[in-house]
């Protein structure tokens, strides 16, 4: 799962947030296919594109940013399928730093 995400307005970038060491970021630079499955807006969507992996910024926490050249998406839940309920969460540690955190990760996403 991901925290932090942000599709870009001109509708052809991805950005995303890792943790500095994720397996994830590794496979990516192994592999820059990817293909992220997004839930929302009543729907599940497949979004395929080309990714690169950033250097390790050291903010609050160290993070690696993935920014995907979008290629397609494609609207994949089940015939007739609709999503009815948002996933809910709660955070669970230091309100404080968690703005904070939130608000360091989303200024690098949306350069």
């Amino acid at each position: 799962m991901i925290s932090w995400l942000v599709a870009h307005k001109d509708g052809k970038t991805v950005k995303f947030a890792l943790g500095h060491k994720a397996k994830t970021a590794t496979n990516i630079q192994q592999n820059l296919q990817v293909i992220l499955g997004v839930t929302g807006a009543g729907s599940c969507f497949s979004v395929k594109g080309k990714a690169s992996v950033s250097d390790v910024f050291d903010k609050t926490m160290k993070l690696r940013v993935v920014t995907v050249e979008i290629e397609t998406v494609e609207d994949v839940i089940f015939y007739s399928g609709k999503i009815t309920k948002e996933t809910e969460y709660e955070k669970t540690y230091d309100p404080k730093l968690a703005e904070k955190l939130d608000a360091e990760v989303y200024s690098l996403l949306n350069e």
